[in-house]
Parts: C-alpha cells; structure tokens; sequence
C-alpha cells in the first residue's frame, strides 16, 4: 500500500510528539475553557490569524475553526490533530484565546488586536517565544497550528493556488466556499 502525503505527515508527527517534552507540556497544561469560544475570543483569535496570514480573515478562518470544532476531534482538518498533542483542537484553540485574552489584558496597547501594527508585533513574539507571562504550550507552537490552518483557507483552494501563480493539484478536492 503506498504512503499517502497525509499518513506521512501523522506518522512523522506522532513520532516526533512522543520525543518531545512538548508532550508532556500539553499533559501538564491546565484547561479552563473547552467550551465554546466568546464573540470576542473569536475576534483575537481573527486578528491575530490575519497577522500571521494576510487574507485568512476574508478568507473565512473563523467560519473554518467554528466548523472544524464542532466535529469529532478525530475528523478535524487542523493542523493540531497532526502534532499528537494529547489535547483535542476544542481544548488547543480554548488555550490560545485564553493567552490572547490575558495578552491583551496584560498589554493596554494591544486592545482587541484591531490595530495591525499590535496584532504582528505578537504575532512575531509569539514566533520567537518571546510573549512575556505566556503559559502552558509554546507561543511558538500556538503560531505554527495558526499559520497552517490560515495557509490551508487562503491557499488550500483552487483560488487560493491562483493567487500563487500555481495550477492547483489536490490530493483531496475541497469545497470552494468553506
């Protein structure tokens, strides 16, 4: 049976997870949030996407996450299913809007991220872990799952690969309008 791109990308993963005292973060880290996400979590979760990932926002990233978790964690289509994370993508995506709340609390400046300038300097910090008084997983993994969950709506699409200049080859056909 031939090895598909995806069960490449769990395989090296989970072989990489159970390596890394990431793992053992993600155990150790607390939940206080699983459930749903507030209108306003949302909206710094948007923002900072949009740093990382210029066009995600009008490319419907919100819509994709709201979508995404509210499936079953194992038929999510986000990146954190694929870092063998012993956490579900509800509890990843309840942790980065708890840091992004305390963030901007800790951080008048920052307000709600509106301000492009304050939403990628955190974007960066975060980047390089440099985020003071972050908790629980790295900043930098928070990035990393963002990032990849942006790229896949802005340029996992026939559209998307246009922007780039690029024929679009799936391995798997997408809906359009996610």
């Amino acid at each position: 049976m031939p090895l598909t791109r995806r069960d490449f990308v769990i395989r090296t993963a989970t072989t990489a997870a159970a390596a890394n005292p990431l793992t053992q973060m993600a155990a150790a880290a607390s939940v206080t949030s699983t459930g749903p996400l507030s209108a306003h979590q949302w909206q710094l979760i948007a923002q900072l996407g949009e740093a990382i990932v210029p066009g995600s926002k009008t490319a419907g990233l919100i819509e994709f996450l709201h979508q995404q978790l509210n499936k079953p964690p194992h038929q999510a289509l986000l990146m954190v299913r694929y870092l063998g994370l012993p956490l579900t993508p509800q509890q990843v995506y309840a942790q980065l809007a708890e840091q992004l709340i305390n963030y901007t609390a800790n951080h008048p400046a920052a307000g709600d991220l509106a301000d492009t300038g304050q939403a990628n300097q955190l974007a960066e910090a975060m980047a390089n872990d440099s985020v003071a008084n972050w908790q629980g997983l790295p900043a930098s993994l928070y990035h990393f799952i963002v990032r990849s969950d942006g790229c896949d709506v802005v340029y996992g699409t026939p559209s998307g690969s246009r922007l780039l200049g690029l024929d679009y080859m799936p391995h798997i056909m997408p809906p359009e309008l996610l």
